[in-house]
């Protein structure tokens, strides 16, 4: 095991990077991952059958799309699809999850703190606009927050202060976290202590399963969970006629697949996951959410400039189906980070983390594809993913004026 100096972490700087927990404490973070699992990991990268370099799909079996792959939804279609999402909303029939365990190790502060104005933050607007609007409807959204040992207080001290209840408002569990290890496969630690880190946004799926919250959704009678991110605080929960995204809704309600994917127009150098057309190793090709770090760096040059959209982790499930899928399906990446000194930039410590993506269910099972061409989506940013304070900065006056009431509250 690499074992830091005091130096060492104080020039880290990020007391949130990682977080820091006894060897013992192995078996109660890591969740699904056991440490025979994990063991092989490790040896993996040790005789290096695991690199980043393996994360890539082979060039044969990826292709760009287009625009038109992604038919318009036209104003008499939408009109259809908002009073069928109207339905599932006033029938009780949604449910929601927000992922908040990640650490921001690449932020120089977690967005869970973002502050708004007034000291609300960027979490708290969230949890309004997905639970607290459709409340003072008169509308239950059970909500489900996953969380992390590193995040689990604040997440629920925030709600809290707005009046939710866990248990009754919310749940909240810890997705799994593994040990930080070197590009060489050794544990990283300080003190007799191991760093930790979360295994990515995919371990929603066991970790719902694990933790009995689909149980409690079901027998509230939710039928669709939907899953957005702390940064897309315009994806809001309410019955107003100005809320298009319950089109969206109302579109995976009435289609036959298990998975609605929203994606939105896109910078030309974004990166993040990418719909593209994906041939399974069995199974007829289709379009899937990949990642910018499972595709041929070079390969991804030639097509990235013309492929119009990306996935801003806005999905739709059945909540049948997230009880039987195999979250063994999703391919486990490869992190690799460095941490650098705040002043100098010299690296400091460079580590590698395994992790699994959400959006990656796409691959393991087919997906609608719907795009931000509702009226007034794609103008209003509904599905903008805020990546910066800067750029909260710039969208403060914005989310104010969408949500006035829960800013003067």
């Amino acid at each position: 095991m690499l074992n830091l100096s005091t130096r060492v972490v104080t020039r880290l700087g990020r007391p949130d990077a990682f977080y820091h927990a006894p060897s013992a404490d192995f078996k109660r973070l890591s969740g699904s991952y056991t440490p025979a699992r994990f063991s092989q990991f490790a040896s993996d990268l040790r005789s290096a059958q695991l690199t980043v370099k393996g994360n890539e799909i082979p060039n044969n079996r990826l292709g760009p799309c287009a625009e038109d792959e992604f038919p318009p939804i036209s104003a008499k279609t939408y009109k259809g699809l908002l009073e069928a999402g109207k339905a599932a909303f006033r029938n009780g029939e949604i449910g929601a999850v927000i992922l908040a365990g990640g650490t921001a190790s690449r932020l120089t502060k977690n967005k869970i703190f973002w502050e708004i104005e007034g000291g609300k933050t960027l979490l708290q607007l969230k949890l309004y606009a997905t639970i607290g609007r459709a409340r003072e409807g008169g509308i239950d959204i059970p909500l489900y927050i996953m969380t992390s040992p590193a995040t689990r207080h604040d997440v629920v001290k925030m709600a809290n202060e707005l009046g939710y209840e866990e248990g009754i408002d919310f749940m909240v569990s810890d997705q799994s976290m593994l040990p930080v290890l070197t590009p060489g496969g050794e544990m990283v630690g300080f003190n007799e202590r191991i760093l930790f880190a979360p295994t990515g946004h995919g371990a929603v799926f066991p970790t719902m399963q694990n933790t009995g919250v689909l149980d409690w959704m079901a027998k509230r009678g939710v039928k669709y969970v939907v899953q957005s991110n702390i940064d897309n605080p315009l994806v809001a929960l309410d019955s107003q006629d100005s809320n298009p995204f319950l089109a969206y809704v109302g579109y995976h309600a009435n289609a036959e697949r298990e998975i609605t994917a929203q994606v939105s127009r896109k910078e030309p150098l974004f990166m993040g996951g990418i719909p593209l057309w994906y041939k399974p190793e069995e199974g007829k090709r289709r379009l899937a959410i990949i990642e910018t770090n499972q595709i041929e760096p070079k390969y991804l040059e030639q097509f990235n400039s013309l492929l119009p959209y990306f996935n801003p982790l806005t999905l739709i499930y059945n909540l049948g189906f997230l009880r039987k899928f195999d979250a063994a399906r999703l391919p486990v990446v490869v992190i690799e980070r460095e941490d650098k000194d705040p002043n100098s930039g010299e690296v400091i410590l460079k580590y590698v983390k395994l992790e699994t993506m959400s959006g990656s269910i796409t691959m393991a099972e087919p997906a609608n594809f719907l795009p931000d061409t509702i009226p007034g989506v794609y103008r209003e940013g509904m599905f903008t993913q805020l990546k910066g304070l800067d750029q909260l900065e710039a969208w403060k006056a914005r989310l104010v004026s969408r949500f006035p009431d829960f800013f003067k509250a």
